[in-house]
Order: structure tokens, then sequence, then C-alpha cells
């Protein structure tokens, strides 16, 4: 019998090949594990967009800008990036950030 995917737009079968880091929680760990990926589909010569989605990196930019306890209202915005558009992320940020300076 075959299986079937449980949801519309799922694969019935995939590959995968992992790169993990032991022994450290660096977040520069992420970003030699994108370039790795990136390399990887060079190689192969597919063109892939790589988005990354990881709240520590979101929460040490926050810190870098001096806003640390806005790490909610910056999130919730980046998270409707692909439903409302850059600009509008943007203009929400802008606006949030009225009382403290996101962008």
């Amino acid at each position: 019998m075959a299986c079937r995917p449980a949801q519309k737009g799922r694969y019935r079968e995939f590959y995968q090949c992992d790169a993990d880091v032991i022994g450290s929680n660096s977040l520069l760990n992420e970003a030699d594990l994108i370039s790795i990926i990136d390399e990887v589909f060079q190689k192969l010569g597919l063109r892939v967009k790589i988005k990354l989605n990881n709240r520590k990196i979101l929460a040490g930019i926050a810190e870098h800008i001096g806003q640390p306890d806005k790490i909610t209202d910056i999130t919730v915005a980046i998270d409707k990036l692909d439903k409302i558009g850059a600009e509008a992320v943007t203009q929400e940020l802008q606006h949030k950030g009225e009382r403290g300076r996101y962008l």
C-alpha cells in the first residue's frame, strides 16, 4: 500500500544530509553551517535561497541596536515578512520604535 502525504504539497520521500557542530554553542557556528550549505548547493549547480530563522540571532541583533526589551515586537513584525512584505514590516518597526529606535 502506498503511503499518502499528510498534507497537500508534502512529498512522499526526501533526501537529507546533515552537518552538526558539537562542543560549542557559539552563534558563529550558524554562519559556518550556512556557508557549508551554500557551498554544497553551488557545487551541485543548484540555485537556492537560504532562509534562516533563529530567535537567538534576532535577540543578538536587538541587543546590538540597544533594544533587547523589544525583541517580541521585532520578531512579531519580522514573522509577517512573507505575508505583508518588507516595506510594511519596515513601517511597522518604525512605528513601534518611535519611543525607541529600531531602524
